[in-house]
Order: structure tokens, then sequence, then C-alpha cells
């Protein structure tokens, strides 16, 4: 948490609907937690691999992927190619000012979950 800034603007992952249990947003600080808590409650993941990283301006870009276990069901799925871009700020002393993960194919998305039954 010291890394997040006080002037949080966005953090979370960016969905037309909440298809993961961690597709919450959240603007302040304080409720960055409640990101990490749904995925303590709902998932164990097994992978989670940051990759690919891009720099440009205030903002950094990194590929994602990771396999998940969903603890209500036991069912698990595997997604690649997810992307987060985190702002920073120098003003805050480096610190992350916007977190959005993005999926890169929602459809995929949909049909994971459409397995699973989160």
């Amino acid at each position: 948490m010291e890394h997040i800034s006080e002037d949080l603007r966005h953090f979370g992952v960016v969905s037309d609907r909440k298809l993961l249990p961690w597709h919450i947003q959240v603007e302040r600080k304080k409720d960055v937690l409640l990101f990490f808590q749904a995925i303590a409650e709902s998932s164990e993941f097994t992978r989670f691999e940051p990759r690919d990283f891009a720099a440009g301006g205030d903002h950094v870009y990194c590929t994602i992927s990771f396999d998940v276990t969903f603890k209500k069901n036991g069912k698990k799925i595997t997604h690649d190619n997810g992307v987060h871009r985190f702002t920073f700020k120098k003003r805050q002393g480096r610190r992350v000012v916007r977190n959005r993960g993005h999926c890169e194919d929602e459809r995929c998305v949909q049909r994971l979950i459409a397995r699973v039954s989160v």
C-alpha cells in the first residue's frame, strides 16, 4: 500500500460486467484492499506471470497470464495476455495513481466464466 498514492484516481480491472470476483473499481487508496480481498476470498492463483513490460511518460504497461482456481466450486481457468496499465506521478513520489487491468478479449473471458460459473 505504500506504493499507492493518496491521490489515487482508479484501481481495478475494466470490464463491462463483473465477470470475475475481482472485477471491481475503486477510486480511494483505502478501498484498494477491497480488490485484493475479493481475490483472496474467492480464488487461489497457482500462476501469475507479469511480462512484456513497456513504459512511456507516466505509464507502465505489462502483459499478465495466470492460472486460478475458484474456491466456490474448485473450477480452474487459465488466462493469457491480459494487460495492466499503471500510471505514476512524480509529484506523488512515483506512487501509483491509476491501475487499470484490461482483458485482451472479453469474449474469451466470458467463455471461461460460463465454464466455471463463479
